[in-house]
C-alpha cells in the first residue's frame, strides 16, 4: 500500500469524516483489502464447511444479485431515520361528491323508465333525462303519489299472485324517501309485520284467498309521519 492510499485510507476510517462525501468504487477496493472491520464483516457473512444441502442452498443464493453491504453505522442511521409519512388518498371534489349524491336518483330513475306503468303516472315520453329527474324527483316526493305506486304495486302483485320483485320494493323506498326530504322532524316508514304471525285484518292486506296464519309479505305497508298506519301490508296466508 502507497503513501496516497494511507493517507485515504485514513481519512475514510475518520468517524468524523466518514460518509460526508461519496465513496468511490476505488475506496470500497481499499476498505475491502486493508480494512479489518470490513474484512471481519465479509468473514462473518460467509458459512464454514456448509452441508450438502446448504451447499445447494449456497449455489441457488450465488445465482440471484448480490446484496449490499451496509456497515454498522449506516445500519443504525436507516433505523434511526423517520419512516417516511404514508399520504391520505385525495379528497373527492365537489364536483366528484354532487354527481355521487345524484348517482342514486340517476338509478331512481332508470328504475322507473323500465316500468312502464308507473313511468306513464311520473314521467312524460319526450324528455332530456335533466328534466326527466327532476320531474320525478318533483312527482315522487308528493305523498298521494307515494300511495297511489303502492296500490299500483299491490294490484300487481295480486294480479300476477307474488311478491313485489326488488326492483318495485326499491321505486316505493325511493318514493318514500324523497318525500321524506319534504319534513322537517318526523318520517314516514314502510310497515312489514312479523312472519309467521296470525293474520288480523286491521293490520294485513289479504294477498291470498284463504289461510289465518302469515307466512310471507309480498308487500310492506305505509305508515305516515305521525306514525299511523295508511297502507297496510299486503300478506299471503295459509
Amino acid at each position: 500500500m502507497d503513501q496516497q492510499q494511507k493517507e485515504r485510507l485514513a481519512e475514510l476510517k475518520n468517524q468524523t469524516r466518514f460518509f460526508r462525501e461519496r465513496l468511490v468504487y476505488n475506496d470500497l477496493l481499499l476498505l475491502l483489502e486493508y480494512d479489518p472491520q470490513v474484512q471481519d464483516l465479509i468473514r462473518a457473512l460467509l458459512p464454514v464447511n456448509p452441508a450438502p444441502q446448504q451447499a445447494a442452498e449456497s449455489a441457488e443464493e450465488a445465482s440471484k444479485p448480490p446484496k449490499a453491504l451496509v456497515m454498522p453505522e449506516v445500519e443504525e442511521a436507516l433505523v434511526a431515520a423517520p419512516a417516511m409519512p404514508v399520504m391520505p388518498d385525495p379528497l373527492p371534489s365537489p364536483a366528484d361528491i354532487f354527481y355521487q349524491d345524484f348517482a342514486a336518483a340517476r338509478a331512481f330513475l332508470a328504475q322507473v323508465q323500465a316500468d312502464a306503468e308507473i313511468a306513464e303516472l311520473w314521467l312524460l315520453a319526450e324528455e332530456t333525462p335533466a328534466a326527466a329527474l327532476m320531474r320525478l324527483l318533483a312527482r315522487a316526493s308528493q305523498w298521494d303519489q307515494v300511495l297511489e305506486v303502492w296500490d299500483i304495486l299491490a294490484s300487481r302483485c295480486k294480479r300476477q299472485a307474488r311478491p313485489a320483485t326488488s326492483t318495485e320494493s326499491h321505486i316505493l323506498q325511493s318514493a318514500l324517501a324523497y318525500y321524506n326530504l319534504t319534513l322537517n322532524q318526523r318520517q314516514a316508514g314502510l310497515v312489514t309485520p312479523p312472519c309467521p304471525g296470525g293474520f288480523d285484518h286491521q293490520i294485513h292486506t289479504r294477498a291470498t284467498a284463504q289461510g289465518e296464519t302469515v307466512y310471507q309479505v309480498w308487500l310492506p305497508g305505509i305508515e305516515n309521519a305521525a306514525g299511523k298506519l295508511q297502507k297496510k301490508p299486503l300478506v299471503a296466508t295459509r
